[in-house]
């Protein structure tokens, strides 16, 4: 946990400096580009101004005008090599045509043009020249304009820089947020800032919805590990009481009585064992085959809870007028109705618990009217009911528990049925 919260200290140091140095890199790129960009524009608009002055120039020429010849502030037309000046006598080797800016350490910078033209049947060269120290900004301009560029810059990183921290904190905030509830540990519902975006809304909502599942899930292990551990005594004792009676009668008949009981006590334990187990795991459950469920079947269900009934002056009846046809196996089926019918003696004091079986239903009704719920008694008997509702939800059938205040209670279960 340390690792992932150094982590998340440190995205937004991480952001800011990834974006400043994205965005200072752009804005030089974009402040050289601009000062380029303005180095050319004055070249450019300085060179056309002298090529669009040619034709004035030759016709100032053919009306007499007297060369050297100023035709704008610090711009001179020549029109024979013999008139340039030493200074600018380097723009002679140019070639015919050539339109550009003679660049000289000792000597003033001047945008000039060489070209020539035909008058009364002679050649004549003509060169335009211009200073370019008057149409060019001064040093001090340029230390200004630099000044400009550097302070948007400037500007605009302080401004990403504050929008990535803005921004990184309304994303990270929530993240810090469930770190330190899931470092509490309390039983609280997570929670995350209201202004949060929606993605982080729903983690919190599903962790919430995967701790109270496994927390319930939680429950309702140690709860089925009570109830098996309440239901396997019985089997248990039948086991040890038989083991002791081997013991003292070593008549044949006797002990193989004995030994089939320790053998169906101990098929018993191991079928609950593997329900109850299969169940806890949540194992996938396998192809069943649908089997005949008879009426001897539930009576032999019905045998051992009946000396418990009649401490409560219970009477159990069935109606059962004929077999169906079901998928739990007969382990599953003896948890299903042994649940039933301990819950219907714990809610009566007297009276007669009916047991009807047809097509599609199985329905155990009782004359008491405190009968236990799934979510409430998680302990002993009461635990019943919840195997029962997530046996039932396992095998696809269907759990209802009704009571009437003063008319009892009736457990219903509904099932696919078979032909």
């Amino acid at each position: 946990m340390k690792r992932l919260n150094s982590s998340a200290q440190t995205l937004t140091l991480k952001l800011i400096i990834y974006f400043t140095s994205v965005a200072m890199l752009v804005g030089f790129l974009t402040g050289w580009l601009i000062v380029a960009l303005n180095f050319w524009l004055e070249d450019e608009i300085n060179l056309r101004n002298l090529k669009a002055m040619e034709p004035y120039v030759i016709e100032q020429y053919r009306q007499g005008a007297k060369f050297p010849l100023s035709f704008g502030p610090d711009s001179i037309a020549y029109v024979d090599s013999m008139q340039v000046p030493p200074e600018y006598s380097l723009i002679i080797g140019y070639p015919l045509g050539f339109v550009g800016e003679l660049i000289d350490i000792d000597d003033p910078e001047i945008f000039f043009t060489r070209s020539e033209f035909e008058y009364k049947g002679h050649i004549h060269q003509l060169y335009l020249t211009k200073k370019a120290d008057p149409v060019e900004l001064t040093r001090q301009e340029w230390h200004k304009l630099l000044a400009f560029l550097l302070a948007v810059i400037a500007l605009t990183i302080a401004l990403q820089i504050f929008g990535i921290f803005r921004l990184s904190k309304r994303l990270i905030q929530p993240v810090f947020q469930l770190s330190n509830q899931l470092k509490m540990g309390k039983e609280q519902q997570f929670k995350v800032p209201s202004g949060a975006v929606m993605e982080f809304q729903l983690l919190a909502d599903s962790i919430n919805q995967y701790r109270e599942a496994n927390q319930k899930l939680l429950k309702q292990e140690q709860a089925f590990a009570r109830y098996a551990s309440h239901e396997l005594r019985t089997p248990l004792t039948v086991i040890q009481g038989a083991v002791k009676l081997l013991e003292c009668n070593q008549d044949e008949v006797f002990q193989q009585k004995q030994r089939q009981r320790i053998k169906r006590s101990a098929d018993d334990m191991q079928n609950m064992i593997d329900a109850l187990l299969s169940l806890v795991k949540h194992e996938k459950l396998q192809k069943t085959n649908v089997r005949e469920l008879v009426a001897d079947e539930v009576q032999q269900i019905m045998e051992p809870l009946q000396a418990r009934a009649e401490t409560r002056q219970l009477t159990m009846k069935l109606d059962f007028p004929e077999p169906i046809k079901v998928t739990p196996e007969p382990a599953v089926l003896r948890i299903l109705l042994n649940n039933l019918l301990n819950n219907a003696i714990n809610a009566s004091e007297q009276g007669e618990i009916q047991i009807r079986i047809s097509k599609g239903e199985i329905r155990v009704q009782d004359p008491g009217s405190n009968p236990d719920k799934p979510e409430d008694n998680q302990s002993g008997h009461g635990l019943g009911l919840l195997i029962v509702d997530s046996l039932c939800h396992r095998y696809g059938w269907q759990f209802e528990l009704i009571s009437q205040a003063g008319a009892g209670s009736e457990a219903v279960l509904s099932f696919k049925q078979f032909e």
